[in-house]
C-alpha cells in the first residue's frame, strides 16, 4: 500500500483488506446496504405484475331507460276511470346493466365471462304499451341496390308456434287442464329510409268442454328514418274475437290500437322518446278480460277507450 493510500486510511480510521486482482474492495466493517436493494428488487417485480395484469379486464354496461306516462280513463280502486301519472323504469328497451370480464391466464389464454341483469318491475303490469312493438330495421344482408336506389328484399321472418297447458284452478279444486295455442307469421319489406312490415296471429285458449278464447289478431307498421338522429314509427293493431263460450270474456267490440313513436338521438349513446297511443274496446295494448287484464291497462267502468303517453330518455354505457 503506497503512503498516500495509507495516510488516507489512517485519516478516515477505516481498514481495508487487500482483495484478490479484479474484486472490488470494501471496507471492513460497513455492512452493504440489503435493505435499499430489496426494494430496487421490488420495485421490478412490480413493474413486471403489472405488465403481466395488463391484459385482464373489467366491463361494466348496460341501459337506463326511464319516462314519465300518462294514461286516461284508467281503472281506479273504486271502479271507476281516472287519469293517471306514473314514472316508469323502464321504456323502449328496459333498464339492465352487466359485467363483462377477461382474465389473462398466460400462454395465450385468456378466461372471459359474463354477468347480466335485467331490471325487474314492482308493478303488475308486464311491460308498458309500447316495449318491444313496431316495426324494426331488417339486417344489412338484405340490401340490394338496383337504379341507385337502396332496396332491401321482403324479410319473411321465422313463424312462432306455441303451446301452454295451465293448470285450472276455482276456490282451491282443481278443475282440469287448459290449452292455449298460439301461432304468428310476420315480413317486413324496406325501401330507402322506409321499412314496413305486417304480420298475423292466430290464437285459441279452451278449458275442459268450453272454448275460452278463439281471436284472431293482424297489424302493420311503418318505420322511417328522417335524418341520421330522428326516426319515427306508426303501427296499427286489430284483434277479431270469433269465439268464447264465456260471455265475461267478450269485448263490447273487436279491440284495436293506433301507436307512434319519435326516437330522437341525441348521442350515439343517448335518446329521447315520444310515444302515444290509443285503443278502442280495450286498455293500452289491448287489455282485455279474455287476457285477465295482465297488461295491466283496465278500463275504467262504462269506458271503452284509452289514450296514453309518455315522454322518456335512455342512455346506453
Amino acid at each position: 500500500m503506497d503512503a498516500s493510500r495509507r495516510r488516507a486510511v489512517e485519516e478516515t480510521g477505516a481498514v481495508v483488506k487487500q482483495c484478490p486482482e479484479g474484486r472490488q474492495r470494501m471496507p471492513c466493517g460497513k455492512a452493504p446496504d440489503w435493505r435499499s436493494r430489496s426494494l430496487i428488487a421490488l420495485g421490478v417485480l412490480a413493474t413486471f405484475a403489472g405488465a403481466a395484469c395488463a391484459q385482464s379486464s373489467m366491463t361494466l354496461y348496460g341501459t337506463v331507460d326511464t319516462n314519465l306516462e300518462f294514461d286516461t280513463n284508467f281503472k281506479n280502486r273504486s271502479g271507476g276511470a281516472d287519469n293517471r301519472f306514473a314514472l316508469n323504469g323502464e321504456g323502449l328497451s328496459g333498464s339492465r346493466w352487466g359485467l363483462r370480464g377477461v382474465e389473462d391466464l398466460s400462454g395465450g389464454l385468456s378466461g372471459v365471462f359474463v354477468r347480466n341483469r335485467w331490471k325487474q318491475r314492482h308493478r303488475e303490469r308486464q311491460q308498458p304499451w309500447w316495449q318491444g312493438r313496431g316495426a324494426r330495421p331488417v339486417s344489412t344482408r338484405h340490401r340490394l341496390r338496383c337504379a341507385g336506389v337502396l332496396y332491401r328484399r321482403p324479410v319473411w321472418h321465422r313463424p312462432d308456434l306455441w303451446q301452454v297447458n295451465p293448470s285450472i284452478i276455482s276456490n282451491g279444486t282443481f278443475l282440469g287442464t287448459g290449452t292455449f295455442k298460439k301461432a304468428a307469421a310476420a315480413v317486413s319489406y324496406a325501401v330507402g329510409p322506409a321499412i314496413f312490415m305486417g304480420g298475423y296471429r292466430w290464437a285459441r285458449s279452451s278449458a275442459p268442454g268450453q272454448t275460452l278464447v278463439r281471436d284472431n289478431l293482424y297489424w302493420a307498421g311503418v318505420y322511417y328514418d328522417v335524418t341520421p338522429a330522428l326516426s319515427l314509427t306508426l303501427d296499427y293493431y286489430y284483434q277479431v274475437f270469433r269465439a268464447s263460450t264465456l260471455p265475461a270474456l267478450k269485448p263490447p267490440g273487436n279491440p284495436r290500437q293506433l301507436m307512434f313513436i319519435a326516437d330522437y338521438r341525441l348521442s350515439r349513446r343517448t335518446d329521447l322518446y315520444l310515444t302515444t297511443a290509443y285503443s278502442k274496446n280495450a286498455g293500452l295494448c289491448l287489455d282485455t278480460a279474455s287476457i285477465a287484464f295482465t297488461n295491466g291497462y283496465q278500463l275504467g267502468a262504462g269506458k271503452n277507450s284509452m289514450y296514453g303517453a309518455a315522454l322518456g330518455i335512455r342512455h346506453h354505457f
